[in-house]
């Protein structure tokens, strides 16, 4: 009943032929086919005349439509991995930091010009004046570089 419902809400509109009485074929959408079952699953839960479970059908229903509806699109091991990957990347972030810190106490101690760093601790290249050769040219004629 699940799957059904799942089917139903992300699909609906997807057409199928089923055969009426086995004889009669007969066109029709998913989402009327899971309103027909759902219709018959709820009848038979207030009627409770045989010994079926029918109080788990309608759990499995609700359960398919809200697994469709608040699942993510991209599935459950996108979430996961996304979590695990934006969890790895703040901590690469943050040992970024405690890098640059270390490296700007170190740069104090010496003379020379101190390089600057982002919140994110990037390093930012000085914004020198001086022309900078392009890639692939070492001034010796050869375009070659090893």
């Amino acid at each position: 009943m699940g799957l059904l419902m799942a089917l139903a809400v992300l699909d609906g509109d997807r057409e199928f032929m089923m055969l009426l009485f086995f004889v009669i074929p007969v066109r029709l959408k998913v989402k009327y086919l899971v309103a027909i079952i759902a219709f018959g699953v709820f009848v038979a839960t207030i009627q409770a005349a045989d010994n079926v479970a029918n109080v788990a059908h309608v759990g499995g229903l609700l359960c398919g439509f809200l697994w469709a509806k608040f699942v993510p699109r991209r599935g459950l091991a996108f979430e996961a991995s996304e979590a695990y990957f934006g969890a790895h990347n703040a901590w690469h972030r943050w040992k970024r930091r405690q890098a640059a810190k270390k490296f700007e106490v170190y740069m104090r101690k010496s003379e020379r010009e101190m390089p600057r760093f982002d919140d994110k601790g990037n390093y930012i290249p000085p914004d020198d004046d001086a022309p900078r050769k392009p890639n692939g040219d070492s001034g010796t004629g050869s375009k070659w570089v090893n």
